[in-house]
Formats: C-alpha cells, sequence, structure tokens
C-alpha cells in the first residue's frame, strides 16, 4: 500500500475535497488530488462571488439576498448580507454568504459595522 498524505488528512478534508470533485485513484490505488479540476472549480466560484458581490457595489446601505431571491440559481441555498464602503473612487463591497437560517440581525449589525471601519480605516 502507497502512503500519501490524503491518507493522514482529517476526514472532513477528505469529504470536502470529495465534494468538489477534486480526488482520483492511481495506478497505486492511493488518492491523489487532482489540481486541475480544483483551480476550474475555484475559479467558477470566484467567477460566481464576484458576480453576486460586483452589483452590490453601486448600491446604499446593508442588502439582504435570501435563498432564491438571489440572482444565480447557484446561491439558491445562501444568504448574503452586503454593505458597500466608498472612500473617494475607491468602492467595495463587505458581507458575509451563509444559511438561510442564520442570525440576521447580529449579521447585519456585524456587516454594516465593518463596512464603517473599512471606510474609516481608508480615509
Amino acid at each position: 500500500r502507497v502512503a500519501d498524505a490524503h491518507d493522514r488528512a482529517p476526514a472532513r478534508a477528505r469529504a470536502a475535497s470529495r465534494r468538489r470533485g477534486c480526488l482520483n485513484r492511481d495506478h497505486h490505488g492511493a488518492v491523489r488530488e487532482q489540481p486541475g479540476a480544483c483551480r476550474r472549480r475555484g475559479a467558477e466560484q470566484t467567477d460566481l462571488l464576484a458576480g453576486a458581490l460586483g452589483s452590490r457595489a453601486r448600491g446604499r446601505g446593508i442588502q439582504v439576498t435570501i435563498g432564491g431571491e438571489n440572482e444565480d440559481a447557484a446561491l439558491s441555498e445562501f444568504t448574503l448580507v452586503t454593505a458597500p464602503y466608498r472612500v473617494g473612487d475607491l468602492k467595495g463591497v463587505v458581507g458575509v454568504i451563509g444559511p438561510t437560517r442564520m442570525p440576521y440581525e447580529k449579521v447585519c449589525a456585524i456587516v454594516e459595522y465593518t463596512s464603517s471601519l473599512v471606510t474609516k480605516i481608508l480615509e
């Protein structure tokens, strides 16, 4: 049997890699990560988040989008809580992506505070 780092990895990390579709068995039967598949999946997720958050930089105040209200169906199981920040020409968004059931009052307060803090730091 060929020992590899994957065999020693925590079960939780192995399960996450399997869900991402990044694992394959080599000719010795050892499980190996497929870096190309992981990079493609990571790029897709980055594009998804950029699209979801990009339009929010133009908004004002805190924005909450729950489940099916999200523009992209891939985010239908999640909630986005965001708030923009602006300093001169520099603008962006801070936020939380989480489950549809979460303590909204706390999350909204944290996002709003973080947005104001980022603005103050950048001024």
